[in-house]
């Protein structure tokens, strides 16, 4: 986070390693350093991510309804089960909220897509409880809805629904396959990524605060901002274009149609200056993904950037070549 700010280290103003993220329906706000006061109602409740390798919380209860106590159950745990969250992914590359379609190795009754996917009677909110936050959150019906087009869009007399699909992968026992929050998730709250005291052995600190409806996201003009964050750090606050979600699929003889750039009509993008001297370059902003990465003209690169040095230094595997920012980083 300290080098994607532009803040060297050994300076007094270092940016603490934390970032939030905020979305609104045409554009979204990433924050580095902290979050702004000002951007959330309330207070920033915080819990430990289950893993290190990546954000992700576990959900003891996600009910639909108008109120709590009368909401429908979607995670209905098994007698016999020994674990009672579901584990649930942060991932602003995925548009939608996106829910089990299985039992979960029988650790519940029900598949929580079909519990969802069967319940006829409309819903005002839906209601998540995270193990380790003493308040619940609520999402309202309003802000899941999206341009969802399927072969009912004729049959239901619209094309605007609930952003609401089932997980496309099972993952084998003892693992559970995970509920992924995503993208329109971030339209009611912004959230904290704390990766001060994070490492390869200690998860990092994920935080979850309501919306201000009546902060304003940095506009594209202004592009980036710096103000203090909530302990009083400095945060910079960074304009991230958001294209309208649109999901596509079984239109037209039971194909999915997905775009190579933007799949479902949904991306968050933002500029950066990477490498010295900087560059300006345009990034996809996923939480789901654990990679920094960039593409690069490997004609340009030397024999240290291409890894065939005697020096020693820590490649990514996924990645042929990198640049020496992310090297130095050790991403």
């Amino acid at each position: 986070v300290n080098q994607l700010a532009g803040v060297q280290d050994g300076q007094n103003d270092v940016l603490t390693k934390k970032f939030a993220f905020m979305a609104r329906r045409s554009a979204a706000e990433l924050q580095l350093g902290g979050y702004v006061p000002g951007s959330i109602n309330g207070q920033m409740r915080t819990t430990k991510s289950l893993t290190p390798k990546s954000y992700t919380v576990g959900i003891k209860s996600m009910r639909l309804g108008d109120n709590f106590d009368d909401a429908q159950e979607l995670l209905v745990f098994s007698p016999t089960s020994t674990q009672h969250h579901v584990p649930a992914l942060l991932d602003t590359g995925s548009p939608c909220v996106m829910l089990p379609g299985n039992k979960e190795n029988k650790n519940l009754q029900f598949s929580p897509f079909e519990q969802y996917q069967d319940r006829m009677q409309p819903w005002k909110k839906m209601f998540i409880t995270i193990e380790g936050i003493d308040q619940g959150l609520e999402i309202s019906y309003e802000d899941l809805l999206v341009e969802h087009h399927t072969f009912l869009d004729e049959a239901w007399g619209t094309s605007i629904r609930p952003c609401v699909v089932p997980v496309t992968w099972s993952m084998e026992a003892p693992h559970w396959t995970p509920i992924v929050l995503g993208a329109v998730f971030f339209r009611s709250f912004n959230v904290l990524f704390d990766n001060a005291r994070a490492s390869d052995t200690v998860p990092p600190t994920i935080g979850f605060a309501k919306q201000n409806m009546a902060y304003d996201p940095l506009g594209i003009k202004e592009n980036q901002a710096v103000g203090k964050g909530g302990d009083g750090d400095p945060v910079h606050r960074v304009y991230v274009q958001h294209d309208p979600i649109k999901v596509v699929k079984g239109v037209k003889g039971g194909v999915t149609k997905m775009g190579v750039e933007n799949p479902n009509g949904h991306q968050f993008f933002t500029q950066l200056s990477v490498g010295t001297p900087p560059q300006r370059m345009r990034v996809v902003v996923d939480t789901g993904s654990p990679l920094f990465g960039l593409f690069v003209n490997p004609n340009s690169l030397s024999d240290y950037e291409k890894g065939v040095s005697n020096i020693p230094h820590r490649r990514p595997e996924r990645l042929e070549h990198t640049s020496k920012t992310q090297q130095a980083a050790g991403d």
